[in-house]
């Protein structure tokens, strides 16, 4: 039994039981009481309570000292969510809070008091210890220091005040630890709010602490409820026993859950506040890159990047033509989300293929244009990449380059140029031949990036360096 008269009598803010005081837990922990030569709690046998200011003249012994304490708001007198408050009293237990006493807390003696209006002024008066809830009757439950005759044994059940208008219960919240000779608690930062589009990836990232490790559990609560679920590791969810939660594949489905994760080791449990998912309205997915072509015999294999931009595709579009930028020969839909594609049986000839990425919100624009030529002989697979491609003239509209040979058995290189790096959208030109220099005439001003990659029938290769030229 720990003494409340050395708060009184030994406090140096001139708290007094006319005036009364604040929330004194920095006694308990790091403020030196008047005449005090240690910080911490006294037995209530070494100073009784004796219901006057009393004086403090002397060093008492301070057995007991919290090793850490917090408001849960950032002071004394703002109101907590019910959410905080449930928080604190699940991860630290009892909690500490202000209330408003009106007129008729003297006739309370028993079922969930209903507060109408606040007499305080509009704040509070009284300190209590909230020991738990009621979610049926949506009201806490509180411990005063009237005596086990008053109330229910000493309790009341008193409803939520969340507008902070009537009660103001719950006000200064604030939790307390004291470690004793056990382990330091653990501890654990809070997630960040996430918003993500359809089909995106969502992660959240606490950091957890204390000696030993402890264990991380990530909960959720879905669509904003109260209620929270242990996650288990299945979609769209993984990770959900380390820092890190990821959400695959986010659908609109899980706008609004609120994840939270708890820290536990033998020393006790630490739960961070919650972090909330919003997921927005899908978007069209951007274009993929890096595809690449491939054949042996009739048998084709195509590969590319998924999109860095846009919404998550569900599918890819595969399109294939007889010339540059033609759809004549295939479209159709890979109906996967995965980045590579194959089929058997395809007939002889030189096909150009391009890929588009699709979801729900649209489809996006094309891939670079990869050469695949099907029925040839004499290559194991596609030439490597050409090099050293340089500018060799630049002048009145005429142009010319040339490049180093690419190994692997080329037949035929493909001259590209864009509006912008890795772009092919103003010229995709088949050579036909093994020649390394390609010349042009009556080119317009501007800026075009040019890149060379080389081909045979097994294949097109990655592209040469790139080069800038500017044509005035």
């Amino acid at each position: 039994d720990l003494s409340e008269q050395f708060l009184i009598s030994c406090n140096r803010d001139r708290w007094n039981c006319g005036d009364g005081g604040w929330t004194a837990h920095k006694y308990h922990y790091d403020t030196l009481g008047k005449n005090q030569t240690s910080v911490g709690a006294v037995l209530e046998s070494v100073k009784p309570y004796t219901a006057t200011d009393g004086s403090c003249t002397i060093a008492l012994s301070h057995p007991y000292a919290l090793s850490a304490w917090q408001f849960i708001t950032p002071d004394e007198f703002s109101m907590p969510t019910v959410d905080q408050v449930k928080n604190a009293i699940y991860t630290y237990g009892p909690v500490t809070a202000g209330v408003c006493v009106d007129n008729g807390w003297d006739r309370y003696s028993g079922g969930v008091y209903v507060p109408t209006s606040n007499q305080c002024d509009g704040g509070t008066d009284h300190q209590i210890i909230l020991v738990g809830w009621d979610d049926a009757t949506s009201s806490w439950i509180l411990r005063n220091s009237w005596g086990s005759g008053w109330g229910e044994r000493g309790y009341m059940r008193i409803q939520w005040d969340t507008t902070g208008a009537k009660s103001r219960v719950g006000e200064g919240t604030s939790w307390v630890r004291y470690q004793g000779t056990s382990s330091p608690n653990p501890t654990i930062s809070d997630p960040a709010n996430q918003t993500v589009a359809v089909g995106r990836t969502a992660t959240f990232t606490v950091t957890p602490g204390g000696t030993p490790a402890p264990t991380v559990q990530w909960q959720v609560s879905p669509g904003g409820g109260t209620a929270w679920t242990d996650l288990t590791n299945s979609a769209p969810h993984s990770g959900v026993t380390t820092p890190t939660l990821t959400v695959t594949n986010v659908t609109a489905g899980l706008n609004g859950n609120r994840y939270r994760a708890r820290a536990t080791n033998s020393a006790g449990t630490a739960t961070s506040n919650a972090a909330t998912l919003t997921v927005g309205t899908a978007l069209p997915p951007g274009a993929p890159s890096g595809l690449t072509a491939s054949a042996s015999g009739s048998n084709v294999s195509l590969a590319w990047t998924a999109p860095a931009t846009g919404g998550g595709p569900t599918a890819y579009v595969v399109e294939a033509g007889s010339a540059p930028g033609f759809a004549n020969l295939a479209n159709f839909s890979t109906g996967s989300a995965a980045t590579s594609y194959a089929a058997g049986g395809v007939g002889n000839g030189t096909y150009y293929v391009r890929v588009r990425a699709t979801n729900s919100a649209g489809t996006s624009g094309p891939s670079n244009e990869a050469i695949l030529v099907v029925g040839g002989s004499g290559c194991s697979g596609p030439p490597g990449a050409p090099g050293g491609l340089t500018i060799t003239q630049n002048s009145g509209g005429h142009v010319a380059f040339r490049w180093s040979a690419a190994a692997g058995g080329p037949t035929t290189y493909v001259v590209e140029a864009g509006s912008g790096p890795g772009l092919a959208n103003l010229a995709r030109i088949d050579l036909g031949g093994t020649g390394s220099t390609f010349a042009a005439s009556g080119v317009g001003s501007g800026i075009y990036f040019v890149r060379v990659r080389a081909g045979n029938t097994c294949g097109t290769s990655g592209a040469s360096n790139e080069v800038a030229l500017i044509v005035q």
